[in-house]
C-alpha cells in the first residue's frame, strides 16, 4: 500500500485489505493487486512492462486458452477487495480504465457487480477495445440509469451500499449475468482502474491522488 500527502490530504493507492474508497487507483506496479478470474483456470497475469505510461510501466494482462468453452475461456478478472464496499456512501458514479487489446477480434467490455445482499448488475454499455495495441482510457458509467440487475430482487440503492466484488469482462449484445459472456479468444491490457466520485469533496480527493499516483510513476 502506497500512501503520499497532497494538500493535507492522505492518498492511498490500491488499499490493500480494504473496501472502496473514492479517488482510488490500481497501477498494477507490482502485481495484480488482488484482480483474478472465476472461470477454473488463470487468466489474469502481471507484465512489468508495456503499459500506458511506456516501456517502464507495468500493467495488468488478461488473456484465454482459446478453447470454445470451458476453464479459462472467457475473457474477464474480478476484485473483491478494494473494489468491494460501498459506492454509494463513497459517492462513486463513475470508473475510468485504461485498456489496450493486442490479440484477438477485439473486446466489447462491461462492468459487472455482485452485491453482498444477493443480486446482480452490469454495465447497460460495454466500451469496445479493439486489436491494434493503442492504450485508450474508458470511462464506465455506473450510476443507477446506466445499470441494469441481472439477477436477484435488492435494488440499485440496497446493492451499491454493499458490494462484493466488481468484474471486468467480455460481454458482448445485449447486458446479461452471470454465465453469460461467450468463450473469446485474445488477450488485453488493463491499467489504471480509477473510481471517480461525483461530489466536489471526494473530487477533491481523487484529483489530489491522482496526482499523487502521477508523480509516482513518473
Amino acid at each position: 500500500m502506497i500512501k503520499c500527502a497532497v494538500l493535507g490530504l492522505v492518498c492511498v493507492v490500491g488499499p490493500a485489505g480494504a473496501n472502496i474508497v473514492a479517488g482510488q487507483v490500481d497501477t498494477f506496479d507490482a502485481d495484480t493487486m488482488g484482480w483474478n478470474n472465476t472461470f477454473g483456470q488463470t487468466t489474469t497475469f502481471w507484465s512489468n512492462s508495456g503499459g500506458p505510461g511506456g516501456a517502464a510501466d507495468p500493467y495488468m494482462t488478461i488473456q484465454t486458452n482459446g478453447s470454445p468453452s470451458g476453464p479459462g475461456s472467457r475473457l474477464g478478472s474480478w476484485n473483491g477487495v478494494q473494489w468491494a464496499g460501498d459506492y454509494s456512501g463513497q459517492g462513486i458514479t463513475t470508473v475510468q480504465v485504461d485498456m489496450a487489446g493486442f490479440v484477438g477480434p477485439g473486446a466489447d467490455i462491461r462492468l459487472f457487480f455482485l452485491s453482498n445482499s444477493g443480486s446482480q448488475f452490469t454495465t447497460i454499455e460495454s466500451q469496445f477495445v479493439p486489436t491494434d495495441g493503442v492504450w485508450r482510457t474508458y470511462t464506465f458509467d455506473i450510476s443507477e440509469a446506466a445499470m441494469v440487475r441481472t439477477g436477484g430482487t435488492p435494488d440499485y440503492a440496497v446493492s451499491f451500499i454493499d458490494i462484493g466484488r466488481m468484474h471486468l469482462r467480455h460481454q458482448p449484445g445485449e447486458p446479461g449475468g452471470l454465465g453469460i459472456p461467450p468463450a473469446y479468444d485474445g488477450r488485453i491490457g488493463v491499467d489504471n482502474i480509477r473510481a471517480i466520485p461525483a461530489t466536489p469533496a471526494a473530487g477533491v480527493l481523487a484529483m489530489a491522488l491522482l496526482g499523487c499516483s502521477s508523480r509516482r510513476r513518473r
